[in-house]
This record gives structure tokens, sequence and C-alpha cells, in this order.
């Protein structure tokens, strides 16, 4: 198995380059960090995070910061 990341700088949302790239490339998983937060916003993932988990066509993993 082999592990490969991608860089991507272009202008744009992060919602919609994401998308764009994991639709466009042979993607099996996604993982992408959330910032940490306190209270009741710690619960729900960033926009971001929450537009890829409900948008991705392969699984997505979301870790939260610190």
């Amino acid at each position: 198995m082999a592990l490969t990341g991608v860089r991507v700088l272009e202008p744009g949302t992060p919602e919609t380059l994401l998308s764009d790239c994991v639709a466009s490339a042979d993607v099996d998983l996604v993982v992408l960090g959330s910032q940490g937060r306190s209270g009741l916003a710690r619960a729900l993932p960033g926009s971001t995070a929450e537009n890829l988990l409900n948008t991705a066509d392969c699984d997505t993993l979301v870790v939260r910061g610190g």
C-alpha cells in the first residue's frame, strides 16, 4: 500500500478546491484537520470539513486539533 499526498495551490474556496480534487482523482481517503473549539462548537466539524463529509465520494477522516 502506498500513501500519496497532493498539494494544491490555486485560488478558490477550500470547499470547492477539495471537492474538485477528490472528484478528479482516484482518492480512497481524505484526511483533514478541524480547528479545536470549546463548548457546543467543539462537537461540530468546521464548515470545510462538514462540506467534504457531506459531498465526498470517498471516506473522509476529520482530525480535531487541540
